[in-house]
């Protein structure tokens, strides 16, 4: 409850009203009304606005490698050393002296200090045209010869933050304008990351027009089967408030996750 109270009254403001040095508007996590349904929505919303001017936009989907758990603490504090005195005091505390161990049957594992954990976004873009966040990079038309230099200064921001970026998994979507789409002229693919004509983001499925055909296809296969296993289960006896619980945890979180990003995006 302190924890609690401490995290509303001082960390939240501190976070709210933050110093130039510390960029928060990409982050929607650990953080007041963030979510992954606004994530998408401001990906949508980027995308479209910058298609109102430009004949195409490229989007490179970042994939770190274990991105919560890697960035060192002194890394993270170091960053946060901008926010009041008070709030960085607390912080600083929270993060001191830490462990875990693993506890299986009868015999326990020794203590194990956490030094590292998930870390704010400080990736400024090259360009101000560019919208930069740790997962999505967006570069407009009119900035498209400068993507090997936005990817190097990716790659060189995670080695600062002991982050890895996975380019194996990661991907870039050409998306346009489908009354522009017969008149534009795709740039060169970059070399270290494939391209693809769907996004993957937060667990939802962007095809380059925008459409959320594949995911809504998805997610019918996916509660069939679903539904499937549930009427084999009361076949079998399983009782009808136990299939109401199941079916509202499995069909029902996939179907209303993300739903306002997915239906602004039909509409």
């Amino acid at each position: 409850m302190t924890e609690r109270a401490l995290v509303r009254r001082y960390i939240y403001p501190a976070f709210s009203s933050h110093p130039p040095s510390l960029q928060f508007a990409n982050q929607f996590v650990f953080k007041p009304t963030g979510s992954t349904t606004a994530a998408m929505i401001v990906l949508l919303n980027t995308l479209t606005n910058l298609l109102s001017s430009a004949p195409y936009v490229i989007v490179i989907s970042l994939d770190f490698s274990k991105a919560f758990d890697t960035v060192h603490h002194s890394s993270l504090l170091h960053k946060l050393a901008h926010l009041p005195d008070h709030s960085y005091n607390w912080l600083s505390d929270f993060f001191y002296s830490h462990s875990h161990c693993t506890l299986f049957h009868d015999h326990q594992s020794s203590l194990l200090d956490i030094t590292v954990r998930d870390s704010p976004s400080d990736l400024p873009p090259m360009s101000l045209q560019q919208e930069i966040s740790p997962h999505p990079a967006i570069i407009p038309a009119s900035n498209v010869a400068s993507r090997h230099i936005e990817l190097a200064n990716i790659q060189n921001w995670a080695k600062r933050n002991n982050l890895k970026l996975n380019c194996d998994k990661s991907c870039v979507v050409f998306a346009d304008s489908r009354r522009r789409r017969p008149q534009v002229a795709e740039p060169a693919q970059l070399q270290s990351i494939v391209r693809c004509h769907s996004l993957r983001m937060l667990g939802v499925v962007l095809a380059d027009d925008f459409s959320v055909t594949q995911y809504v296809q998805q997610l019918v296969t996916s509660n069939a089967q679903t539904n499937y296993a549930l009427r084999v289960l009361r076949c079998h006896g399983l009782s009808y408030a136990a299939l109401q619980l199941v079916y509202r945890a499995t069909v029902v979180a996939r179907l209303t996750y993300a739903a306002s990003a997915c239906m602004a995006r039909s509409h």
